[in-house]
């Protein structure tokens, strides 16, 4: 028996999944909610259906259930695994280290080490990097466009996958979306992994379906929505909320951002942690490399005095430092400060932008910090998919004309596992931003409770804020329900007027109630349990409006529907004198058969999306 015969036969099989688990574990990490969706996934494909989406908070272990996927789809002995990434080196650099470091076998390859003629794509696994760009994809499908049953992984799927042409009348792609449809064969499936899967949904990004869709629950440690944006900001925060005036651009705020750092680096390490840990700050102000330029020389002055003993600022700088530091920990003035006496030239000011890569900035050094007093400057490169460890503050100006829901859910880089030291992070921001981030937050999270609750999802927005870009927008299969959301018709019975009539009880009580006698599919809970959420008026934040029959409405009406192509929740509904503290509106509207549609809408100036392909269903 030849040696290699020998090594076969003994050779025991990897069970690839099962020592991720073990490796996760062996951290103190938790597994269940990654082998939940892993699991659903696996179930997906074995029953054929080969795409859809995996959801989940921003930075919320994203990248390790992916890795955990992959392993469990080498065991079930899947060839060619490619792991698609944003057009981003960093990005890329960074996902790719911790694939390798997690000791999967085979090891990942970036794509170009596989372009070579001699190697062969054939019955061993792979595991393969590609940058989501038009040249490393035409490469790649060059390569293996002949194998079948290729498993695509997405990340960050919503981003520069959807199809951008697809309300062209000549049935066009957008580059990216063909070359990886073209990279899908008969036997693979396609994985879209993000927080944001609006625009896959609206834009039927390869055909998937909400009711495949896979959700990956936050972990226990996880800050997100609920911690940053809070019911009520006037309640005590976990973390430390610095509202700017809308006229931010003067130095002197970013200043105070970075004075306050300092501090919070030095207390940590110098009081609470028993060993010295490094940190970072994010200054996100703008999406142009002239502005981080700005901010760039603004810290790197302020640190380069601070570390001067010659400059004729030194001592001012100094004196202003400690005033801070006396504000915030009067009882550990003198540890503070001699921390950062003596630590303080141990900092690394990064800027994160395509300029500063092209002059071989490395970007680990703000993302992984290894200097206890770390400054990360950036815009778009740190807008998406870039994790920030041991983050402790983040200076966020970033504005728009017309917020888009996705692109800034994605900003929202203070989001993770903070839970060590969330008391101490802090977040700079103005205040009508912060409003602006919240209220789109909230809509994010109605829509994925829309999900949860009827696998039909419903995508909000307003007048400031975009459900996704609308030149991504399906319009042959997208209904634009201006504004309004309604549900399955019931019968408009005794019980449901009783309800009605009810003075008794708040109205979420009178709601809860018709929900409970009706059923889910005709008040969904989702929907309920978001206005409990958002309710700063109380009770006078919810109007119910009197049911009114359709019967004699003009043309238009369609009568079995309860349906018409304008709202039935018009101006006259919402006025504003009538109810000045109203959020919620609502009003039964029934047939002459006593047929009925309960309907919703958020402050009279919002919109909301829906697949009509998967009302249909």
């Amino acid at each position: 028996m030849s040696i290699v015969d020998k090594l076969r036969n003994a050779l025991v099989k990897k069970d690839r999944f099962a020592i991720q688990m073990q490796r996760i574990k062996a951290a103190g990490k938790q597994t269940d909610l990654i082998e939940e969706t892993v699991n659903n996934s696996i179930k997906n494909l074995r029953n054929k259906k080969n795409s859809f989406i995996i959801y989940g908070e921003p930075q919320s272990g994203k990248t390790e259930m992916m890795i955990c996927l992959t392993a469990k789809l080498l065991d079930e002995n899947y060839k060619i695994i490619i792991l698609l990434i944003n057009d981003n080196v960093h990005l890329r650099n960074q996902n790719l280290f911790r694939f390798i470091d997690s000791k999967i076998s085979p090891s990942p390859v970036d794509y170009t080490e596989i372009l070579h003629p001699d190697t062969k794509i054939g019955s061993s696994p792979w595991v393969i990097f590609c940058k989501k760009n038009g040249t490393d994809l035409k490469k790649l499908l060059d390569k293996i466009d002949s194998y079948q049953g290729k498993i695509i992984i997405d990340d960050e799927a919503d981003y520069a996958t959807p199809n951008s042409k697809v309300n062209n009348l000549n049935n066009e792609k957008s580059t990216i979306n063909d070359l990886i449809g073209r990279l899908l064969d008969e036997g693979g499936a396609y994985i879209g992994v993000t927080a944001t899967p609006g625009p896959l949904d609206l834009n039927k990004t390869f055909d998937n379906i909400a009711e495949n869709w896979i959700e990956f629950k936050a972990h226990d440690y996880y800050h997100g929505f609920e911690t940053f944006f809070p019911n009520n900001i006037e309640k005590e925060l976990s973390f430390h909320l610095n509202l700017l005036p809308d006229v931010n651009d003067s130095p002197i705020y970013i200043l105070n951002a970075l004075y306050r750092f300092i501090i919070n680096v030095s207390y940590l390490n110098s009081v609470i942690n028993e060993h010295e840990e490094c940190y970072s700050m994010l200054i996100h102000t703008s999406g142009t490399t002239v502005n981080h330029e700005k901010d760039y020389i603004d810290i790197q002055k302020a640190i380069r005095i601070l570390n001067n003993e010659e400059d004729t600022n030194f001592e001012k700088k100094w004196d202003d430092l400690a005033k801070v530091a006396e504000k915030m920990y009067p009882n550990n003035i003198d540890s503070i400060m001699q921390y950062a006496w003596q630590n303080l030239g141990r900092n690394k000011i990064v800027k994160m932008n395509n300029v500063s890569k092209k002059e071989g900035a490395n970007y680990d050094l703000g993302t992984n910090p290894a200097a206890p007093f770390t400054i990360a400057i950036g815009g778009n490169i740190v807008s998406r998919g870039v994790t920030f460890e041991n983050l402790l503050t983040m200076y966020f100006t970033r504005d728009a004309s017309k917020i888009q829901q996705d692109t800034y859910i994605q900003r929202a880089r203070m989001f993770g596992t903070r839970g060590k030291y969330i008391k101490y992070f802090e977040l700079h921001i103005p205040e009508y931003l912060y409003d602006d981030w919240a209220r789109c937050f909230l809509f994010h999270k109605l829509s994925l409770e829309s999900i949860r609750s009827s696998s039909v999802p419903s995508w909000v927005g307003d007048q400031r804020i975009n459900p996704i870009a609308k030149t991504k927008i399906d319009k042959r299969n997208i209904d634009f329900q201006k504004g309004e959301m309604s549900f399955e018709k019931f019968t408009y019975d005794k019980e449901v007027k009783e309800i009605e009539a009810r003075s008794d009880i708040t109205m979420l009580e009178k709601l809860n109630l018709l929900r409970d006698h009706l059923g889910d599919q005709y008040l969904p809970i989702f929907l309920l349990n978001l206005i409990q959420y958002f309710m700063p008026h109380k009770d006078k934040s919810i109007v119910w409006h009197h049911s009114t029959s359709i019967a004699n409405y003009g043309s238009g009406t369609d009568q079995d529907n309860i349906s018409r192509p304008k709202s039935f929740l018009g101006a006259r509904d919402l006025e504003g004198d009538k109810y000045p503290d109203a959020i919620h509106h609502f009003k039964i509207l029934y047939n002459a058969d006593n047929v009925a549609r309960m309907f919703y809408k958020f402050e009279g100036r919002h919109s909301i999306i829906r697949n009509v392909k998967h009302i249909k269903r």
